[in-house]
């Protein structure tokens, strides 16, 4: 080996002089000594970002723990991660590199494809890169991200994004046990953003906040997090708390009445994003009805804002339907096949979805599924069963109670839970749509052997009076 190459095991030598050094008799030597430089140069990379993690309190699980096995071409194989978090705001695949390119940018995106295929666990894919100075194609590192950001990757580049990014996840986690306290701040108002999961906004009640406003100030404040994209803020703030007094504001002070009001006290909670989507809806509902309590309604508004914001289209099509229900109750509305205005729940109570853990023989809507965001049904029994049955039976039965039987003893519920029999019986494949309308037919004839309330000896005997078996009634 001649002298020259010697020289270039010195450990201070940069990886360029190294190359310039090597004569063409040793390229093999070359290749090796480079790759052993950029292999050292990675692994401490990854080291520092251990060490990062850890400083913040967020310790990351061992590699063995983390492995994901997924089979290709009759084999098992495994992918691991640089660095991997559980947290409560989800699980952190973590990759570190000091070099990218379009072949890196395509490994990690394999990487990426067969870990999300191979395991369902909701993962935030994220990669931090700060650039090695000899990287030639350093100028397209732009293009480079690009192509990993489209495949759902977080890019952080450079020590300040990526320390950043560890001290909002470190505040959001918690993990140094110290209490979260908001910060206050004007904030332009052109800087405000409405939030797609609140409720439906009253807009008559907002006239009314500006008149207030503009009689006495803008005595309150609006509550907000930070508007964060792919990993980034933006600059902007969404509201979750404090939509009516912002409508207010902007469609009313400024817009109508032209008042000029740039900035609005803000509370900002800034351990939360708006990319962390459950827990800002969380905070959503939480801070709305703490002290005005919302109707299921409200709540079904708010998941359906939710649902369109994740484009989650299980739970868009199930809080549609819902929404619908409560729409459809007015006379005006184009598939109220009786033109005639029901009570606002008149619907959802009947054919929203039942307690079935409930022993009342009522079988109540459950709320607490509705409330809680995680009702779902599908486009198919909703196009197939319930709107046609609600439209062609449930809307022109009930209208056919309320004219009939409204002077009489008997209690509206009673034809409402009769009603949500039938329905369930029909949608489970116990019944017919003929023996449904037998059935219906031989209730407007059942006269003073009607109950009067839903009470369970008469109402099994009225079931069984219509030629119904009890034994599959809803248990």
């Amino acid at each position: 080996m001649s002298k020259t190459t010697t020289k270039t095991r010195n450990t201070k030598s940069t990886v360029k002089e190294t190359i310039l050094k090597l004569t063409k008799d040793n390229s093999s030597t070359e290749y090796s000594n480079v790759q052993k430089h950029c292999n050292k140069k990675g692994a401490d990379y990854e080291e520092l970002n251990n060490k990062r993690l850890l400083d913040r309190g967020l310790k990351p699980e061992k590699k063995s723990d983390a492995t994901v096995s997924y089979t290709e071409g009759g084999q098992v194989r495994k992918k691991i991660p640089d660095h991997f978090l559980r947290t409560k705001f989800g699980n952190f695949w973590i990759e570190s590199t000091i070099m990218l390119d379009e072949t890196r940018a395509d490994e990690f995106n394999d990487k990426k494809n067969k870990v999300s295929a191979a395991e369902s666990d909701n993962k935030n894919f994220v990669i931090f890169f700060e650039q090695n100075p000899n990287q030639k194609t350093r100028n397209s590192i732009k293009r480079y991200v690009k192509i990993l950001e489209n495949n759902g990757w977080t890019v952080l580049v450079g020590a300040k994004q990526i320390e950043d990014w560890l001290d909002e996840l470190a505040k959001k986690v918690n993990a140094n046990k110290k209490l979260n306290v908001a910060s206050v701040k004007m904030i332009p108002v052109k800087d405000l953003v409405a939030n797609i999961t609140n409720r439906e906004i009253d807009f008559k009640r907002c006239e009314e906040l500006s008149g207030d406003i503009i009689r006495e100030g803008f005595t309150s404040q609006i509550n907000v997090v930070p508007e964060f994209v792919r990993g980034r803020f933006t600059g902007r703030y969404v509201i979750y708390d404090g939509h009516h007094r912002y409508h207010a504001v902007t469609d009313y002070v400024i817009a109508k009445y032209g008042y000029e009001l740039d900035e609005l006290p803000c509370v900002i909670v800034d351990w939360i994003t708006s990319e962390d989507k459950d827990e800002l809806h969380a905070l959503l509902i939480a801070h709305n009805t703490r002290t005005t309590p919302w109707g299921v309604q409200q709540y079904v508004e708010s998941h359906l804002g939710d649902a369109l914001n994740r484009n989650d289209k299980q739970k868009i099509i199930s809080y549609d339907s819902l929404k619908w229900m409560y729409d459809a109750v007015k006379e005006s509305h184009q598939d109220n096949t009786v033109n005639y205005t029901f009570s606002a729940s008149r619907l959802f109570y009947v054919f929203g979805p039942v307690d079935f853990l409930n022993d009342s023989i009522t079988k109540p809507v459950d709320r607490a599924i509705t409330k809680s965001g995680k009702y779902r049904t599908t486009q198919k029994e909703i196009e197939n069963v319930m709107k046609p049955f609600v439209m062609n039976v449930g809307m022109r039965f009930l209208h056919w109670f309320d004219m009939n039987l409204k002077d009489t003893d008997v209690a509206r519920q009673v034809g409402d839970v009769f009603l949500k029999y039938l329905y369930h019986l029909h949608k489970d494949g116990h019944m017919t749509d003929k023996q449904v309308q037998k059935t219906i037919e031989k209730f407007k004839k059942l006269g003073d052997k009607t109950p009067f309330n839903v009470v369970k000896n008469t109402w099994y005997k009225m079931f069984e009076d219509l030629g119904i078996d009890t034994s599959i009634l809803l248990q």
